[in-house]
Protein backbone atom coordinates (compact mmCIF):
# COMPACT_ATOMS: atom_id res chain seq x y z
CA UNK A 1 0.00 0.00 0.00
CA UNK A 2 1.59 2.99 -1.10
CA UNK A 3 0.58 6.42 0.27
CA UNK A 4 3.40 8.83 -0.91
CA UNK A 5 2.77 11.08 -3.51
CA UNK A 6 6.61 9.93 -4.95
CA UNK A 7 5.91 6.76 -6.48
CA UNK A 8 9.67 5.43 -5.24
CA UNK A 9 9.10 5.68 -1.75
CA UNK A 10 6.42 3.12 -0.52
CA UNK A 11 4.79 3.86 3.16
CA UNK A 12 2.90 1.54 5.22
CA UNK A 13 0.25 2.31 7.41
CA UNK A 14 -0.53 0.26 10.09
CA UNK A 15 -3.37 0.07 12.88
CA UNK A 16 -2.46 -0.78 15.76
CA UNK A 17 -4.94 -1.79 19.03
CA UNK A 18 -3.92 -2.96 22.45
CA UNK A 19 -5.70 -2.05 26.26
CA UNK A 20 -3.73 0.79 28.20
CA UNK A 21 -3.97 2.39 31.99
CA UNK A 22 -2.59 5.72 31.85
CA UNK A 23 -1.47 7.33 34.66
CA UNK A 24 -1.11 11.32 34.14
CA UNK A 25 0.74 13.79 36.49
CA UNK A 26 -0.64 16.71 35.17
CA UNK A 27 0.16 20.35 36.18
CA UNK A 28 -2.06 23.40 35.15
CA UNK A 29 -3.89 26.57 35.24
CA UNK A 30 -7.00 28.66 34.52
CA UNK A 31 -5.81 31.06 32.12
CA UNK A 32 -9.49 32.55 31.83
CA UNK A 33 -12.49 32.69 33.72
CA UNK A 34 -14.70 35.34 32.16
CA UNK A 35 -17.40 33.96 34.52
CA UNK A 36 -17.73 32.10 37.67
CA UNK A 37 -19.72 29.10 34.70
CA UNK A 38 -16.57 29.56 32.83
CA UNK A 39 -13.11 28.85 32.86
CA UNK A 40 -9.99 28.03 30.13
CA UNK A 41 -7.58 25.60 31.51
CA UNK A 42 -3.70 24.36 30.10
CA UNK A 43 -1.77 21.53 31.60
CA UNK A 44 1.12 19.48 31.01
CA UNK A 45 3.46 16.82 32.36
CA UNK A 46 4.81 13.20 32.40
CA UNK A 47 2.45 10.20 32.07
CA UNK A 48 3.27 6.50 32.76
CA UNK A 49 1.37 3.88 30.43
CA UNK A 50 0.97 0.34 31.25
CA UNK A 51 -0.18 -2.06 28.30
CA UNK A 52 -3.12 -4.40 29.58
CA UNK A 53 -3.93 -7.22 28.01
CA UNK A 54 -1.58 -10.60 26.80
CA UNK A 55 -2.47 -9.69 22.69
CA UNK A 56 -1.69 -6.63 20.72
CA UNK A 57 -3.54 -6.23 17.23
CA UNK A 58 -2.06 -5.36 14.39
CA UNK A 59 -4.01 -4.57 11.18
CA UNK A 60 -6.98 -7.25 12.45
CA UNK A 61 -4.83 -9.71 13.21
CA UNK A 62 -3.76 -10.97 17.08
CA UNK A 63 -0.45 -11.50 17.60
CA UNK A 64 1.89 -12.60 20.40
CA UNK A 65 3.07 -9.14 22.54
CA UNK A 66 5.96 -8.04 20.62
CA UNK A 67 5.96 -4.94 22.74
CA UNK A 68 7.28 -3.20 26.02
CA UNK A 69 4.87 -3.76 29.21
CA UNK A 70 5.08 0.30 29.89
CA UNK A 71 5.93 3.30 27.95
CA UNK A 72 6.48 7.12 29.43
CA UNK A 73 5.10 10.01 27.75
CA UNK A 74 4.26 13.63 27.96
CA UNK A 75 0.95 14.74 27.67
CA UNK A 76 -0.11 18.89 27.01
CA UNK A 77 -3.81 19.85 26.89
CA UNK A 78 -6.46 22.72 27.05
CA UNK A 79 -10.06 22.33 29.02
CA UNK A 80 -13.04 23.82 29.29
CA UNK A 81 -15.64 24.25 32.27
CA UNK A 82 -19.50 25.25 31.50
CA UNK A 83 -21.07 24.89 34.58
CA UNK A 84 -20.67 21.57 35.45
CA UNK A 85 -19.42 19.84 32.36
CA UNK A 86 -16.02 19.87 31.44
CA UNK A 87 -14.04 18.97 27.86
CA UNK A 88 -10.42 18.94 27.52
CA UNK A 89 -8.42 17.49 24.83
CA UNK A 90 -4.87 15.96 25.14
CA UNK A 91 -2.16 15.31 23.05
CA UNK A 92 -0.11 12.41 24.08
CA UNK A 93 3.56 11.98 22.56
CA UNK A 94 5.54 8.94 23.36
CA UNK A 95 8.85 9.19 24.53
CA UNK A 96 9.49 5.27 25.17
CA UNK A 97 10.08 3.30 21.96
CA UNK A 98 7.52 0.35 22.71
CA UNK A 99 8.42 -2.22 20.06
CA UNK A 100 10.96 -4.73 21.17
CA UNK A 101 12.98 -4.89 17.86
CA UNK A 102 12.96 -1.31 18.12
CA UNK A 103 11.33 -0.07 15.09
CA UNK A 104 10.46 3.41 16.50
CA UNK A 105 7.02 2.61 17.67
CA UNK A 106 5.40 5.14 20.24
CA UNK A 107 2.70 5.47 21.96
CA UNK A 108 0.77 9.00 20.47
CA UNK A 109 -2.60 9.73 21.17
CA UNK A 110 -4.87 12.30 21.17
CA UNK A 111 -7.62 12.35 23.62
CA UNK A 112 -10.84 13.39 24.47
CA UNK A 113 -12.56 13.66 27.79
CA UNK A 114 -15.94 14.83 28.72
CA UNK A 115 -16.61 14.75 32.57
CA UNK A 116 -19.29 15.97 34.70
CA UNK A 117 -18.64 17.57 38.79
CA UNK A 118 -21.25 16.00 40.91
CA UNK A 119 -19.31 18.29 43.97
CA UNK A 120 -17.43 21.08 45.35
CA UNK A 121 -17.13 24.22 43.56
CA UNK A 122 -17.73 24.51 39.80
Amino acid sequence: MSNSPDPSVSLKVYEFKTGVMNMNFLMGAKILKPSSLFNVKIYMGPTASVFVGKNITLNDVKQNSSTTRASANIQVGVGFDISKFSLDVRLEEGLTNIAKDGNGIANNSILFILGYKISGKQ
